[in-house]
């Protein structure tokens, strides 16, 4: 079973016009609450921590904390009610949907899927090995042109549809200071992820449930989602046009690539989810979202919603630099190892190729981004000192900085011992 992470399962929403500066977090309340909007959706308790909203009002939340940045959102642009944006399972959100590792949103009432070309690859890879050689979808696209068309993308694709959250921080939490060290407190954790789990799951086929952390472990949620186990490959552009400019625009901006494709959701005739079968029908989402009427113009306001995998804006300056100084350099070389491996195999076997390469695009993407991180943190990014990154920054008053400064102490001294166990590891 794995841990509670800190992915951020609901959906995050980014701001492209709120910057983010050193020592900055969202403005939030560490605890959240969704509004009941049908009966699948749980009421949101309040976790007995002490909650003081964070200094810095931008860039990115969970939906749950926009009503409070209503005036920020209204002078950003923002058109919609906030309140319209803090439920994830009712419209508009409820249409953007997880496939488990990517983003994406139901844009027909018959289970079309608009996400990202490099979300697609491995389904590509999976057509094209059930496909005849000469197709080569990989790298010239595939259109189906009728829904009889439309290719299967694989056993171990899914689309995840949440239908409830629920805040379980006191139940996960409640004793846990009490307990004598960290594997205790370890084992509590996991036998009560398990346990919230099991019951969640109980007597419902077609389920998912998963325990989240939030906020360095100050809340956790479960969620409910709906699990289609039936996706098929409507639409993918040619690899020239999906991922133009390769890794060389990777992780720059503007880049001006083609990086979409759709897919459709399938169901049992009853709606409900069933494994691939050619007798299942597209699944009939409760919401949908519409194409524009008119194209974005100058200045107009952007908001981005989708599941993220996880965020570290959290982070201490002595866990940033633990980062740039001991985890990036060994990660960039595990990364470009495995690469190079990868193709020095695929010149030796040219029929491998389409195997490999999705995975050599994934190593791709993960060592750029950590380039990026390692050269912008390192070098061009301002280096925040951990008194920046202490109470101060956290807009606590001074009992609170009293309280916590033990904190900060701690870490400091910290330090040193896990830095030895790394280097002996």
């Amino acid at each position: 079973m794995p841990r509670p992470t800190a992915s951020l399962s609901t959906l995050t929403l980014l701001v492209s016009a709120l910057g983010v500066g050193c020592g900055a977090e969202p403005t939030s309340r560490v605890v959240t609450s969704n509004p009941q909007a049908s009966p699948a959706a749980s009421t949101a308790t309040t976790p007995s921590v002490d909650t003081k909203p964070f200094a810095n009002p931008g860039g990115m939340w969970v939906p749950s904390q926009l009503d409070a940045h209503h005036e920020t959102l209204k002078s950003a642009g923002l058109e919609l009610d906030p309140k319209a944006l803090t439920d994830p399972t009712t419209a508009p959100l409820g249409a953007v949907v997880s496939l488990g590792g990517c983003s994406a949103s139901f844009v027909s009432p018959d289970g079309l899927i608009v996400t990202n070309h490099h979300c697609v690859t491995r389904m590509l890879q999976f057509v094209e090995v059930n496909s005849t050689p000469d197709q080569d979808v990989a790298q010239k696209g595939f259109h189906a042109k009728t829904r009889a068309d439309e290719k299967w993308a694989g056993p171990t694709n899914r689309v995840f549809v949440t239908q409830s959250f629920k805040d379980v921080t006191k139940d996960v939490r409640a004793g846990l200071e009490s307990l004598p060290n960290d594997r205790a407190r370890y084992d509590k954790l996991e036998e009560r992820e398990k346990a919230l789990v099991a019951a969640c799951e109980k007597d419902k086929p077609g389920v998912r449930c998963s325990l989240k952390s939030y906020f360095g472990g100050a809340q956790y949620l479960l969620i409910e989602q709906l699990e289609l186990r039936d996706v098929r490959v409507v639409y993918a552009p040619p690899e020239g046009v999906g991922n133009f400019g390769g890794e060389i625009d990777n992780w720059r901006w503007p880049r001006h690539g083609g990086d979409f494709s759709f897919l459709r959701a399938y169901v049992g005739k009853d709606q409900k989810p069933a494994d691939h079968a050619a007798s299942n029908v597209p699944y009939k989402p409760p919401h949908y979202l519409r194409v524009a009427s008119k194209p974005l113009a100058d200045g107009d306001f952007v908001m981005v919603a989708g599941y993220p995998g996880r965020t570290n804006r959290l982070r201490t300056a002595l866990e940033v630099r633990e980062a740039v100084e001991w985890d990036f350099p060994r990660r960039i070389a595990a990364y470009e190892q495995a690469i190079a491996a990868l193709e020095d195999l695929e010149k030796k076997q040219p029929k491998l190729s389409v195997k490999i390469q999705p995975t050599v695009g994934y190593l791709g993407n993960g060592l750029t981004r950590t380039k990026g991180l390692s050269e912008g943190l390192g070098k061009g990014g301002r280096r925040c000192s951990a008194r920046e990154r202490g109470p101060r920054a956290f807009g606590m008053d001074r009992r609170r900085n009293a309280a916590q400064s033990g904190f900060w102490r701690r870490d400091e001294q910290d330090h040193g011992p896990r830095r030895r166990t790394q280097e002996n590891a």
